[in-house]
């Protein structure tokens, strides 16, 4: 009966206690704000070339849900 619940109980919760003790050791927090918009043509141009031709006007007129 006591290795039943060794079975069934312990070993699936230390498991899982590792498990999540070997993803939060590792993870590492997003860096928030990391391109700035500065008003030159070279920064507009890389922004509308990574959002396919949008705006920093037509992201702000849709309330950011694009």
């Amino acid at each position: 009966m006591a290795r039943k619940f060794v079975n069934y109980f312990v070993v699936p919760v230390a498991t899982l206690a590792l498990v999540g003790t070997a993803i939060r050791s590792q993870a590492r927090p997003a860096k928030a704000h990391s391109h700035f918009m500065k008003p030159d043509h070279q920064t507009r141009q890389s922004w509308r070339q990574a959002n396919d031709g949008l705006s920093v006007q037509d992201v702000g007129r849709s309330g950011g849900g694009v």
